[in-house]
């Protein structure tokens, strides 16, 4: 079981080279927090050579000023990633399979697209999967 906590503080933030970072440059340039919690189930084992590994994630919170809509948002989405392995010599055959929450109408309020909670996730060949369901992600 894993617990996360997001929390991103109400101001502009730029580089060394002086560029606007935080908010994101496109959409609804304001300055908004976001007040995330992140609550997920991980499993790894194996039995004989078969390996298998899955991860369930659910994030769920607020943001302050969404990029597309400037507007207070409910954030509601999951991830599931599952991934089976078989080693053979020297050979490893992989089965892998992701989902990930999205949002039919990104202006609705509620935000369900799933996004990452570190910019860096990897999937498929290394099996560290992170997410958030931040809509501005």
């Amino acid at each position: 079981m894993s617990f996360h906590y997001e929390q991103d503080d109400p101001s502009f933030k730029f580089d060394n080279n002086n560029f606007l970072v935080r908010p994101a440059p496109v959409g609804f340039v304001k300055p908004g927090s976001v007040r995330a919690f992140y609550y997920g189930l991980t499993g790894d084992g194996h039995f004989r050579q078969d390996q298998r590994h899955a991860r369930l994630l659910s994030g769920s919170g607020h943001e302050t000023a969404n990029l597309f809509t400037g507007k207070f948002v409910d954030i509601n989405a999951q991830m599931a990633a599952v991934e089976l392995s078989l080693d053979r010599d020297w050979l490893r055959y992989r089965l892998s399979f992701f989902y990930a929450s999205g949002d039919k109408d990104p202006r609705d309020g509620s935000a369900r697209g799933f996004d990452t909670i570190f910019d860096n996730p990897n999937f498929g060949g290394g099996f560290s999967v992170f997410g958030t369901a931040r809509e501005s992600g």
